[in-house]
C-alpha cells in the first residue's frame, strides 16, 4: 500500500513516515512539502491514500483535498490538523476528505485513519468524534455554543465564493472564475455575511484564516 504524506513541516512529516513504516513494513510512504509537490507526486506515482495537513503555507491542504477529490474521487484522503473544531472538520470533509485526525492525537490514530478510509469508511479521531457527538447533542464545548455559525450553513456555491473572497479576489474576478455574473457574486457575498454573522471582507479573511483557507 502506497501512502503520500503532505505537510510543510519536514520533521513532523518524516517522523510520521518513519512511524508508519515501523508499524507496518508493508507500507510504502511518499512525502511532499506542499500542494504543488503533492500534485506532482500523484501525477507520477499511484498512491492508495493521501494524508495532508490542512493549514499549510501557500495553497492550503483544503485546496489540495478538493483538487485530488476532483481528479480521483475514489482516492482515500485523511486531513491532518492542529485544529480541533467543527469548522475545520466540516471544511475538510466537504472538500473531499474521508478522515480527520488532530495532530495532538496519538500517532496510532493516524494509522487507524489510513486503514479505515482505505476500506471505504469515515474516520474521526477520538477527540473529534467526541466533539461531533457534543455538537449533535447540543452540549456546549470549549469551542463555543453548539448553535454557532458554521460553514456547513453555506451552499456549495457560497463556499466557492467564500474561498475566492478569502483570497482577496475582486467581484469581477470571482464572477469570471465561477462563470457567474458580478451581481450574483454580490448576492452570494451578502448571504455568506448573513449566515456567518460577519459584516466585511476583513472579518471574512480572519474567519477563513482560522480554517486554514487563507494564507
Amino acid at each position: 500500500m502506497r501512502v503520500l504524506l503532505v505537510d510543510d513541516h519536514a520533521l513532523l512529516r518524516q517522523s510520521l513516515g518513519a512511524y508508519l513504516v515501523r508499524e507496518d513494513p508493508a507500507l510504502l510512504v511518499g512525502q511532499a512539502g506542499g500542494h504543488d509537490e503533492a500534485m506532482r507526486e500523484c501525477a507520477h506515482e499511484s498512491y492508495d491514500a493521501v494524508v495532508t495537513d490542512i493549514s499549510m503555507e501557500g495553497k492550503t491542504g483544503i485546496e489540495l483535498i478538493k483538487r485530488l477529490a476532483a481528479d480521483r474521487p475514489s482516492l482515500p484522503i485523511v486531513a491532518l490538523s492542529m485544529h480541533e473544531d467543527i469548522e475545520h472538520l466540516v471544511a475538510a470533509l466537504r472538500a473531499g476528505a474521508r478522515g480527520y485526525v488532530a495532530k495532538s492525537s496519538d500517532a496510532s490514530e493516524l494509522r487507524s485513519a489510513i486503514m479505515t478510509v482505505s476500506a471505504g469508511r469515515i474516520f474521526l479521531d477520538q477527540r473529534m468524534l467526541a466533539l461531533v457527538i457534543s455538537r449533535l447533542a447540543g452540549i456546549p464545548t470549549k469551542e463555543g455554543p453548539a448553535e454557532g455559525p458554521s460553514l456547513s450553513a453555506l451552499t456549495d456555491r457560497e463556499r466557492d465564493v467564500f474561498v475566492q473572497l478569502a483570497k482577496n479576489a475582486t467581484i469581477e474576478e470571482i464572477g469570471a472564475a465561477l462563470s457567474i455574473s458580478p451581481k450574483t457574486v454580490e448576492n452570494h457575498r451578502g448571504a455568506i455575511y448573513a449566515k456567518l454573522g460577519i459584516s466585511d471582507r476583513l472579518s471574512l479573511y480572519h474567519y477563513a484564516r482560522r480554517l486554514g483557507l487563507a494564507d
